[in-house]
């Protein structure tokens, strides 16, 4: 697994803080799909109309319908990192990555545990001054299969499942959308059935 935080004012730039990968046996199963074929378009004011250079791309939040903004003002700091043999954690706080005005705290966990055959979870801690729409988002090239409360990502044999909850009691919703670029990933959304001022939302992630 890899993270990533940053800001979005980098060379070659991709709206992408709080972006992460999951590959087993060498298959990438969640990803950042990565460039697109170059044109003028790519160089120009309307960089970031590419689904594979925003954020909609990238398995990141979306924020009151919003996608994260350019620049290098908009940044994720490390609030921790903490590093051992068996277990991984980093926090990041997303904030910065956008422009929304009811947006107080937003901060990704991600914890790296290599214990057993190993596991991934990452979550999501959220606060709003109003309700306001949230949606996160994981973007794969594989076989995605939907069971309750769980995905399924599969490139042939190998597979990851994702459990995914929140505290308390707030529905979600899970839609999917091909990305308009090649190699057109999958973009698997699990949304916010209302509006919220309050949200953690975790992921699960492990072999299947």
């Amino acid at each position: 697994a890899t993270f990533l935080g940053g800001n979005n004012g980098v060379n070659h730039n991709h709206n992408d803080l709080g972006t992460f990968t999951v590959l087993l046996d060498g298959k990438a199963l969640i990803y950042d799909p990565g460039p697109e074929v170059y044109s003028m378009r790519t160089f120009s004011v309307h960089r970031y109309d590419s689904q594979l250079l925003n954020s909609y791309g990238h398995p990141v939040p979306r924020i009151g319908g919003q996608l994260q903004t350019e620049g290098p003002t908009h940044q994720a700091p490390t609030l921790l990192t903490e590093f051992t043999d068996e277990v991984d954690r980093m926090v990041l706080d997303l904030r910065g990555a956008y422009d929304c005005p009811t947006l107080r705290k937003l901060e990704r966990e991600f914890i790296f545990n290599r214990c057993g055959d190993g596991c991934l979870t990452i979550t999501d801690t959220v606060e709003f001054s109003e309700p306001t729409e949230y949606e996160s988002a994981l973007i794969t090239p594989g076989e995605v299969t939907e069971t309750d409360q769980s995905l399924r990502f599969a490139d042939g044999d190998t597979a990851i499942t994702i459990e995914y909850s929140t505290d308390g009691d707030t529905a979600l919703q899970v839609s999917r959308d091909t990305i308009n670029q090649p190699p057109h990933p999958t973009r698997v959304a699990i949304a916010t059935v209302e509006k919220v001022t309050a949200l953690i939302l975790r992921f699960v992630i492990h072999p299947a």
